[in-house]
């Protein structure tokens, strides 16, 4: 359960009572945490619209390479498993050592989505000289054609 509250100048702008808020949990004992939306936000999974347009780009990127290298083994499936082992992230383990830990993208927050998206972007840009641009952008229907 989330519950939205609001404070200005000394003032919660939801009056509900815990009571109100928690009266429908079974007896027992529970932890409450308040933290600012903003640090709650960053925890948020990925959107859909962030996972629809990432798989976009996987298939417009694989017809990319195809048409591109004369390859023509490349997907979005495959496209998604080369980022995601290209963009690995270092993790402490318990014992201090350090791996590089596969990305998955389901697992990632908006944040996360976002950064693993612009490193695509600066991927394809950098190494490719494609640019990868948004549907909304003007070039996207001739990238799309001229690769598709």
């Amino acid at each position: 359960m989330i519950v939205h509250l609001h404070k200005e100048n000394g003032h919660v702008t939801d009056q509900r009572t815990l009571d109100s808020v928690c009266g429908f949990l079974p007896n027992g004992d529970y932890v409450a945490t308040i933290e600012p939306k903003a640090t709650w936000e960053r925890k948020k999974p990925r959107t859909l619209n962030q996972n629809a347009l990432l798989w976009l780009w996987l298939s417009d990127i694989a017809n990319f390479f195809n048409k591109t290298y004369g390859d023509d083994h490349w997907n979005k499936d495959n496209v998604h498993d080369l980022f995601c082992e290209m963009f690995r992230y270092p993790v402490v383990l318990p014992n201090g050592q350090v791996i590089d830990k596969w990305v998955e993208t389901s697992k990632l927050n908006k944040r996360q989505m976002t950064d693993f998206m612009n490193k695509i972007q600066s991927y394809m840009a950098t190494e490719h000289g494609a640019t990868v641009p948004l549907p909304d952008d003007e070039k996207y229907k001739d990238f799309k054609n001229l690769y598709s």
